[in-house]
């Protein structure tokens, strides 16, 4: 059964910091995506001797995830840097023109 949302539900103040819940969600996303990368690693590791190619598969899943990781956080830092860039130069928009 669909239910409609209550419209006062969503009647919150914005956050100081508009972008925090992404910073957040991004620091999340890369710290699944590092758990993930190790696990993938120990079953890569486990399966090398007996099933190379479910070895292989495994790693290449692990270096994917590593990827991805290393993307969040690039994706973070220039986050960060945009606002440190904008509090600098006292841009109201937040650096959205850079």
């Amino acid at each position: 059964m669909n239910r409609i949302p209550d419209p006062t539900a969503f009647d919150r103040p914005a956050p100081a910091d508009p972008t925090a819940p992404l910073s957040d969600m991004l620091a999340a996303q890369a710290q699944s995506l590092d758990a993930l990368f190790a696990d993938l690693v120990g079953h890569a590791a486990a399966n090398i001797t007996d099933f190379p190619v479910a070895a292989e598969a495994y790693a290449r899943l692990a270096f994917r995830a590593q990827w991805n990781c290393r993307a969040s956080i690039e994706a973070m830092s220039r986050l960060r840097y945009r606002e440190a860039l904008a509090a600098r130069h006292g841009d109201a928009e937040g650096g959205a023109g850079l």
